[in-house]
């Protein structure tokens, strides 16, 4: 059996402690399982990646606390810069 690791993932939510740190490791249906929780879909229905999935992303989620304000990380280069920008597409992972 083939098991992907979806690693790194980061997650940045406005229901998270700052500076929370989950190091378990998953494969790729634990997405398809997030979104069978979130919107009442039958476990495993989605594709045979989430089946055999263990968790979803809910140890993410704090529903319980007051949300994060939006903090404005500043860029070296804008939005301009992204949506005029001429250089030929290439594959975001080349290695």
């Amino acid at each position: 059996m083939l098991l992907l690791s979806l690693g790194p993932l980061l997650v940045i939510l406005a229901y998270t402690l700052p500076g929370y740190l989950y190091n378990d490791r998953h494969d790729f249906g634990i997405i398809l399982r997030f979104i069978e929780h979130n919107f009442g879909i039958a476990e495993g229905a989605l594709h045979f990646t989430d089946q055999r999935a263990t968790t979803d992303l809910t140890n993410f989620f704090d529903w319980y606390l007051y949300p994060s304000p939006f903090k404005l990380i500043n860029a070296p280069l804008g939005e301009e810069f992204f949506l005029h920008d001429e250089r030929p597409m290439e594959p975001s992972d080349t290695d």
